[in-house]
């Protein structure tokens, strides 16, 4: 397989299959070409009105480079002694440089959007005109992308095959036979002598041999998925203002090993790159942490930061945790523990500050940022203590936050299932037998004194009872400690991985862990029902999340995230009894039974399309191109999709007929178009492969974009304008009253006349379901 290499001009990205692809996309004759066209003729009018200043225009040739000066300024006379010393000093030729740069950045903008060959980002707002080339060019480059990663996915099974095998002929090769053959009468047991026992690896090498990196990885990523991360990180590396694109784009998926590393980093420096910029944030702040811990050792007159005054307390604080924790114990070993300890000790020398929470906190920084030997190193432990001193700094929320987050999921769930929440708080008063130490921490940072009483009354006293009553029986404590501990008390380690990377994408906002709190609260419903009094309700907090399937967390955080109804989330848990399903209410006009299957659809249509544009007068005034309207250059464009993945798509071929142009109102012109002849259908829809989409509960839909193609002229060629969209559903969902329901009930075929709203401009992103979506065979290039 093709090693990365250093970035250079022909090779950018330092990945080989991205740096080909980059190269394809350049070849002579292909759309670029037509599109670089466009934009240098633009550039070279725009240019045109610099000349007036000599140098200023010798500094803009110099960025734009010797080819295009003499393709479309064949007079011009390079004269670089205009920019040297004496006629001008480096620092006024470095700010004409920073002058002309940002000029010419900003009329490649304008003349990008003028010619309709603007890649929309997200948060912009979508143009109605796109250039054909540019469509061309996206499509195609599209295609070599996914192409080329299919490959290079292929290439890199092929290699780990070759070397998994590699390894088992060693492993047989060096196997040696025993000493001796076991005797029938005496077997070889660990307390005869005579055994091989003193060969026997100790239980702590064998648990740090099982959980070194550089043997299998742990189940939540693998080497397919950062090989796809290493791709993303050389595309950061080559633009990284489209971090925040990325993010977006991988909402609500969770994010391979590599590229995880390189997020939560630039998450966590992201407050410090704010104060300092134009330097190099990290070496600073590393630097600054080292000489702080170093401070701090002599002020407390120890030895070494990894053994603390605290080192007991918190070693002692570390063990209970991971015996109690779910996500935490099966990494319940001595290298892991002694890291996560020493982490501490290091922070609590660099500023004196320790909390239980914080063995929570630094549980998934130990698991994204692990090393690959079994001896964990020395400066690995002081990189971890920096890293949680930022993320208590600067990323996760205050104490006073984590309260409000709590107190708006108990009034969501009161909107949301008032049922739910009048039963929480019912039984929450039953039988209530407390234990201030599980929330502790919890009610230091709001009522001190309140919990400070609860600790210095006399145990079994009335009025500690009365106390812990108050404070510890209401849902909000338990609420408290989920968010105050990140979710990695009450989630399995799979889950904690998911949650934490969406945090990190999202910049850890408020919302966001209030969402996942509704989520748990919702899919473990009858888990809550099923309670009676408190000591019940508390097993459910505390016991019940980390049994959750990660992928049914997923999908009910996705829903509630793009604002779906939080009645649906209690049938997304997958482990939740089964029930019968309700009695379908008739309807008008009710779809046609049909026995489609999940897995393979039937061939679905559409014919008989009407439409009914409005144009405003404003409009009119805004675009002049409406003014000479004209029906005969609308044209229809359908896609098939399946959750996030278009299975196929086509364009009209059939000119439409007008049924009616009348005036409408004083302020607008109304056109009614009819494609008599138009049959769009659409057959071997084939979702075998999209297992993922089908897991999360993605179905079949189509959307209709409404095009239209402006004539070309003799000084150009024409450009093709979105006028609407539509998206409506082309079978009936399957109820999602039981668990059943979801995969084994076929799909229902809609049948009949429909009406739906023609909504104007393009087609935005969000509209296509946001949902993970399946990888691809190694291979083959799946076109969207």
């Amino acid at each position: 397989m093709y090693k990365s290499k250093a970035p250079d001009a022909k090779h950018p990205f330092g990945a080989h299959w991205l740096d080909s692809c980059y190269q394809e996309t350049l070849l002579p004759g292909s759309h670029w070409d037509k599109i670089k066209e466009a934009l240098n003729n633009g550039l070279a009018q725009k240019v045109e009105k610099q000349l007036e200043h000599p140098e200023r225009k010798q500094m803009i040739f110099e960025l734009l480079g010797q080819d295009f000066g003499k393709r479309y300024f064949p007079d011009h006379n390079p004269d670089p002694g205009l920019l040297e010393p004496p006629a001008m000093s480096k620092t006024e030729k470095d700010k004409l440089m920073l002058e002309a740069q940002s000029w010419l950045q900003n009329q490649m903008y304008k003349i990008a959007n003028e010619a309709g060959c603007h890649r929309v980002l997200p948060g912009e707002e979508p143009s109605d005109t796109i250039h054909p080339d540019m469509v061309e060019f996206l499509e195609d480059t599209h295609r070599i992308f996914s192409t080329g990663l299919d490959r290079q996915l292929f290439l890199q099974e092929e290699d780990l095959a070759k070397n998994q095998k590699e390894t088992l002929q060693n492993k047989e090769a060096t196997t040696k036979p025993p000493s001796r053959m076991p005797s029938l009468f005496k077997p070889m047991t660990a307390s005869t002598e005579t055994t091989m026992s003193s060969d026997k690896p100790s239980t702590t090498n064998i648990k740090a041999s099982i959980h070194n990196l550089s043997g299998e990885p742990p189940t939540f990523w693998g080497p397919q998925s950062d090989a796809i991360g290493d791709s993303i990180i050389s595309i950061l590396h080559r633009d990284p203002r489209r971090f925040d694109e990325i993010a977006k784009r991988l909402h609500g998926r969770q994010l391979p090993g590599s590229l995880r590393k390189y997020m939560w980093l630039d998450v966590l420096f992201k407050a410090e790159r704010q104060k300092m910029k134009s330097v190099n944030v990290e070496k600073i702040v590393r630097e600054r942490f080292g000489r702080a811990v170093s401070r701090g050792v002599g002020e407390l007159r120890i030895k070494r930061a990894t053994h603390s005054p605290i080192n007991g307390l918190i070693e002692n604080a570390v063990i209970e945790t991971y015996e109690v924790t779910p996500s935490m114990m099966p990494f319940n070993y001595d290298a892991h523990l002694k890291e996560a300890s020493r982490s501490l000790n290091v922070l609590y020398v660099y500023n004196r500050s320790y909390e239980p929470y914080l063995i929570h906190w630094l549980f998934p920084l130990q698991l994204a940022f692990r090393e690959t030997q079994i001896q964990v190193s020395g400066e690995h432990i002081y990189e971890l203590a920096m890293y949680l001193d930022l993320l208590n700094t600067s990323c996760f929320p205050k104490w006073p936050e984590v309260f409000a987050i709590a107190e708006k999921v108990m009034t969501t769930l009161a909107q949301a299932d008032e049922e739910l929440h009048d039963h929480l708080k019912d039984i929450s008063q039953r039988n209530v037998d407390v234990s201030p130490k599980d929330f502790m921490v919890q009610l230091i940072h709001q009522e001190k004194t309140k919990a400070q009483a609860v600790l210095s009354t006399t145990p079994q006293s009335s009025k500690t009872k009365t106390l812990s009553k108050d404070l510890l029986s209401d849902p909000l404590i338990f609420l408290r400690k989920w968010v105050g501990e990140g979710f990695v008390g009450v989630l399995d380690t799979q889950a904690v991985i998911y949650v934490w990377d969406q945090c990190f994408m999202q910049g850890w906002p408020s919302s966001l862990l209030h969402d996942v709190c509704v989520t748990l609260l919702l899919l473990l419903r009858h888990k809550f029902m099923e309670a009676s009094d408190y000591h019940s309700m508390k097993e459910v907090f505390f016991r019940e999340p980390c049994k959750l399937y990660t992928a049914d967390l997923q999908r009910g955080f996705i829903h509630i995230q793009n604002k779906g109804s939080p009645e649906d989330l209690p049938y997304m848990n997958r482990q939740r009894p089964i029930t019968p399903a309700p009695t379908p209410v008739p309807k008008p006009k009710s779809p046609a039974p049909s026995t489609v299957s999940t897995v393979q659809l039937p061939p679905v249509g559409l014919k008989d399309i009407e439409l009914k544009i409005v144009i405003p007068a404003e409009a009119v005034e805004r675009e002049q191109w409406l003014s000479s309207f004209d029906i005969s250059n609308v044209q229809l464009h359908v896609s098939v999709y399946f959750g996030s993945e278009r299975l196929a798509y086509k364009w009209s071929q059939t000119e439409p007929a007008p049924l009616v142009v009348s005036a409408g109102t004083p302020s607008s012109k109304t056109h009614k178009i009819d494609f008599p002849d138009e049959v769009f259908v659409f057959d071997n829809l084939d979702v075998s492969q999209l297992d993922v989409e089908r897991e999360m509960g993605s179905y079949p839909y189509a959307i209709v974009r409404v095009d239209y193609s402006t004539p070309g002229t003799s000084t150009g060629s024409g450009i093709t304008r979105t006028l609407g969209w539509s998206k409506f559903k082309l079978f009936q969902h399957p109820s999602q009253t039981s668990r059943l329901s979801m995969t084994s009930q076929p799909w229902v075929m809609l049948d009949g006349d429909y009406f739906y709203t023609l909504h104007s401009g393009s087609v935005p992103e969000s509209i296509i379901n946001n949902l993970p979506r399946t990888p691809h065979s190694p291979g083959l290039g799946r076109y969207m």
